[in-house]
């Protein structure tokens, strides 16, 4: 008698493939399928019968929006859903036709349910495959848990986000949302805005390296690190490039979003606009430099000292054109007090409340004038290790007064064209223009006429100097001013060093000076 082939090989893998679809929490609803087919319901559940109901047809719908239409028989077997009328991904993922193995995780989808009232709602279907000694499919066992809370807490949260980006649309500070390390998630219509770039830009990597100076990011990269790996709020001040290729100043704030753990989840960055209050500062820090400067220069040419006529008439020529802006040519022989003159227009003109900067062409090497006029970049020429200024932008708004200007070279003759005519200028290693308001004052002790006929000095350059020539006298043609000044003089060196001179002094040493003559005659008196 033949031996009948035991069924605990069959019972032991239902029982391993029911115990599969446990999970801490058992489902509320089950169902089984033979093979081939979705949905032969041989439960007995009674939430799901309470759940669908006894109707003749209902309704499934996967999360793409596909509806189909299923056949639900009236019988304690509840009904057979034919595979054709399932989409393809309920198909391939509840049959598990082709896809299954002993090893794979349990298949599953999400589809809308019609209920017994016509309300459909969110199921989370899962599936086990029990298979034959050959590993064909022979029964499917699934479990369907309702998860229309999830599904409307889900919606309110996507409603949420995006009423939160409206606002922050809506704000006109610069807003970008980052992740806990510091990357960027986010970014409002502001932020967009200014930098020119698309939402997919700002969830690239290196977006930071792309907007902020690379200066600022290198100086604060290791700072911004530490306050991210703190988690207090925390502030920098950088340069964010616009669209329009110039670099502003913004204060940026960094503030933490905490979960109700205390972990911090994201990080707000809003950006200010600081770029004026940056300018200010960097402009009074300029003039209290230049301040400085004048401090420790000799106060003995303070004030303008005579009585002459011919220094009534460069003094009656001092107030007529110092309200103006126009370009000055101070035309004398050395020590004949031509920065002197040129610090008696700047008082009188409506830039007196700014800064006034010298500039001693003679003095400075001809390879350094362009770097110490126009200002250079960082690594612009060896030694150049971080970006400087120049006189002209230390003096933007204020006056800059260029001494011995016929010592230009060429080369920077062309330069200094360029600024009194658009004024704008480039800096040493940098191609990008910068704008400035400057008044420029110059002074020589040369022939600029002939200069310009022997080719040393450009003719165009000449003209745009010699606006309003200013020609100070020697002492020599001005002797009635010698007692004047001798007195003014030893008035400031007796105070200075604490002595008490008399007046017989003064008129034997009168007598002295009115006999010298000759250039420098100043400087003789100083000495």
């Amino acid at each position: 008698m033949a031996k009948r082939p035991s069924t605990r090989p069959k019972a032991r893998k239902l029982s391993d493939a029911a115990n599969r679809l446990k999970a801490p929490t058992r489902p509320p609803t089950s169902w089984t399928a033979p093979r081939g087919v979705l949905g032969a319901f041989s439960t007995r559940s009674p939430r799901w019968l309470g759940a669908l109901g006894q109707m003749d047809r209902w309704n499934i719908s996967t999360g793409s929006g596909t509806t189909t239409r299923a056949c639900l028989a009236p019988k304690p077997r509840m009904g057979v859903v034919r595979r054709r009328s399932i989409p393809k991904i309920a198909r391939t993922e509840l049959t598990g036709a082709g896809s299954c193995s002993a090893k794979t995780d349990l298949p599953k989808c999400e589809i809308r349910l019609r209920r017994h009232d016509g309300v459909y709602r969110w199921f989370l279907l899962r599936a086990e495959p029990l298979r034959d000694d050959q590993g064909q499919i022979i029964r499917i066992y699934g479990t369907s848990t309702d998860i229309e809370a999830l599904k409307q807490t889900e919606q309110r949260l996507r409603e949420d986000e995006s009423e939160l980006r409206r606002i922050t649309d809506a704000i006109p500070q610069a807003i970008i949302v980052q992740d806990p390390v510091g990357t960027s998630l986010y970014a409002n219509r502001a932020a967009l805005d200014y930098t020119g770039l698309a939402m997919e830009d700002v969830v690239k990597a290196g977006f930071r390296e792309r907007i902020f100076h690379p200066d600022d990011v290198q100086r604060q990269a290791q700072y911004r690190q530490s306050a991210l790996a703190k988690g207090v709020p925390f502030e920098l001040e950088q340069r964010a490039l616009g669209k329009h290729g110039q670099y502003r100043w913004f204060l940026i704030h960094y503030n933490p979003f905490r979960d109700e753990q205390g972990r911090i989840v994201r990080w707000y960055a809003t950006g200010t606009d600081i770029h004026k209050r940056k300018r200010n500062e960097e402009r009074t820090r300029n003039e209290n430099i230049a301040l400085r400067e004048e401090f420790d220069h000799s106060l003995m040419f303070e004030e303008i000292v005579g009585s002459s006529q011919s220094l009534r008439k460069v003094l009656k020529a001092v107030d007529k054109v110092a309200a103006t802006d126009s370009t000055v040519l101070i035309l004398g022989e050395t020590g004949t007090g031509k920065e002197l003159i040129a610090r008696a227009i700047h008082k009188r003109s409506l830039r007196s409340s700014r800064a006034f900067i010298c500039a001693n062409c003679a003095a400075i090497p001809r390879e350094l004038i362009a770097s110490e006029l126009f200002g250079h970049e960082r690594g612009a020429f060896t030694g150049a290790l971080e970006r400087r200024i120049g006189r002209f932008e230390a003096a933007d708004g204020g006056t800059l007064f260029l001494d011995e200007i016929g010592d230009l070279p060429a080369e920077t003759q062309i330069a200094l064209l360029r600024v009194l005519q658009e004024r704008e200028f480039e800096r040493v290693g940098s191609p990008k223009p910068v704008q400035v308001d400057v008044r420029v004052l110059a002074a020589t002790h040369r022939d600029l006429a002939v200069e310009v006929e022997e080719g040393d000095f450009r003719r165009d350059l000449y003209y745009r100097l010699n606006v309003f020539p200013v020609n100070v006298p020697p002492l020599r043609e001005r002797i009635e001013d010698i007692p004047l000044l001798a007195e003014y003089l030893l008035e400031r060196y007796a105070k200075k060093a604490g002595k008490n001179i008399t007046t017989q002094l003064i008129d034997r040493r009168l007598k002295c000076c009115r006999t010298m003559t000759g250039p420098g005659m100043l400087e003789n008196y100083r000495t």
